[in-house]
């Protein structure tokens, strides 16, 4: 009985030392914009950072786009960069984890020349990936 019962409270113990999925995508996601940002992804490109909202379960990426990049989009332009965000997320398989999880992932990019103004925004959620 006593055996059990050590069984059971050292069971208890390690469950409730466990990290939740969303204090994991909150945690990882701090420590990749510590570790990573600013990075310049192209010519045009930099993730500033990453946040992570437990709420939603939303991952954040704030982008700056510079040069010739840092202007309006086209309707057309915007379709082909959701198009390339989501092959990006689709093909991305250290998300796994967070998509079976059914989390979104909101991307936003920023004017260099004029910071206040986003460029484009859009929320992949999975209904799209």
């Amino acid at each position: 009985m006593t055996r059990l019962l050590l069984f059971v409270v050292i069971c208890v113990f390690f469950a409730s030392c466990r990290e939740s999925l969303e204090e994991r995508a909150a945690r990882e996601t701090k420590a990749r914009t510590e570790t990573y940002c600013p990075l310049k992804k192209d010519e045009f490109t930099t993730l500033d950072s990453m946040t992570f909202d437990k709420v939603s379960h939303t991952f954040n990426y704030y982008y700056t786009l510079s040069s010739t990049a840092d202007r309006q989009f086209s309707d057309q332009e915007k379709a082909t960069y959701r198009q390339g965000l989501l092959k990006e997320l689709i093909d991305n398989t250290k998300e796994t984890i967070y998509k079976e999880a059914e989390y979104s992932y909101h991307y936003i990019y920023r004017s260099h020349s004029r910071k206040d103004t986003i460029l484009y925004e859009v929320i992949l959620t999975s209904e799209d990936y």
